[in-house]
């Protein structure tokens, strides 16, 4: 019996982490959709909110979920590159899982009345409904999440 020197499992593992080292997600509001009063885009309305203004108080929904569920987003990450190397999953479909789970953990965080409460005033214009970030549900709809390629520079 005759030994052969067969690499190409070596060579499909190395071209698997070649594209896991070059594969980004993106979540958040990534598109320029106009609010529904047509005065802004919910991006930068998100971005108001995320960091404050000098006059929306900061209620950072995309932050706070990175910051309080970086144990488990590590370990979503794990499991997904564990499955692309052992060739259970592709690349974009083991990145898109993650990032519809990461997705799906910031509108959590939205739908839970991100503090600081409204001020009074703006919970009466609101009819009486407390909740931040929610008045039409377009924010809430607008997570989303994209899979690609690293930009240059990375």
């Amino acid at each position: 019996m005759s030994t052969t020197d067969d690499k190409r499992g070596m060579d499909e593992l190395e071209r698997r982490l070649k594209q896991l080292a070059r594969t980004e997600v993106r979540v958040g509001v990534l598109q320029p959709t106009p609010t529904d009063d047509g005065e802004s885009t919910v991006a930068v309305v998100a971005a108001a909110h995320e960091h404050g203004t000098r006059h929306v108080p900061q209620r950072s929904f995309i932050g706070r979920t990175i910051d309080g569920e970086r144990e488990k987003i590590a370990g979503l990450q794990a499991q997904a590159i564990d499955r692309v190397l052992a060739g259970e999953l592709g690349v974009e479909q083991a990145a898109g899982a993650v990032g519809a789970k990461v997705a799906s953990m910031i509108r959590g965080t939205i739908r839970s009345s991100v503090p600081p409460p409204l001020a009074p005033a703006t919970v009466k214009a609101k009819g009486g409904n407390s909740r931040t970030l929610i008045e039409s549900g377009q924010l809430l709809r607008s997570i989303a999440f994209e899979v690609g390629e690293e930009a240059a520079g990375g």
